[in-house]
């Protein structure tokens, strides 16, 4: 299911509403390149990211739900420019990156392509984003991205992980 990346109070309403729309964006301009259908920005799922993403901001630190209802990335970005340098833009990049390790001939899971396999997993079609800045540190931000169905499943990497089509 995902992993943690290295990138409260739930900030400005104007910013994460921001971050939320690039970074449906970048997902779906990355899933394109694999053959992958849109994902859709789902409302309930997007609550449930939030409250994590909050309790993460409040408490500093990166960390999984226990549970895995949905599939899950975390990115945590830190930057002393200020919010504006922390997009879901480059929240998205930082997880299909991850590209460069996957070995499409073997497919399969490794904690140094969860991300990257999660975001361009085919058959997940609803995606819900959860955007916290760090009451303490406000150029701290924490962002749990959750999708549904879950990507990352074993047995299934070759049917929902294909090579990009361009890049």
């Amino acid at each position: 299911m995902g992993g943690c990346f290295s990138g409260g109070s739930s900030g400005p309403s104007g910013y994460r509403s921001k971050f939320k729309r690039d970074a449906v964006k970048a997902h779906n301009r990355y899933r394109s390149m694999h053959g992958a259908p849109n994902i859709k920005l789902n409302g309930n799922i997007s609550k449930y990211a939030q409250e994590w993403a909050n309790k993460l901001a409040k408490e500093g630190q990166l960390q999984h739900r226990s549970e895995h209802k949905y599939g899950e990335n975390i990115y945590y970005g830190a930057d002393s420019r200020g919010l504006d340098e922390l997009t879901g833009d480059k929240a998205v990049k930082s997880f299909y990156d991850e590209i460069n390790r996957y070995n499409f001939n073997s497919g399969g899971f490794s904690s140094g392509t969860g991300h990257f396999t999660q975001v361009v997993w085919k058959d997940s079609r609803r995606l819900g984003i959860g955007v916290a800045v760090n009451p303490r540190k406000q150029n701290e931000v924490f962002a749990v991205f959750n999708y549904d169905p879950p990507g990352n499943v074993s047995g299934r990497y070759k049917e929902n992980v294909l090579p990009s089509k361009k890049r």
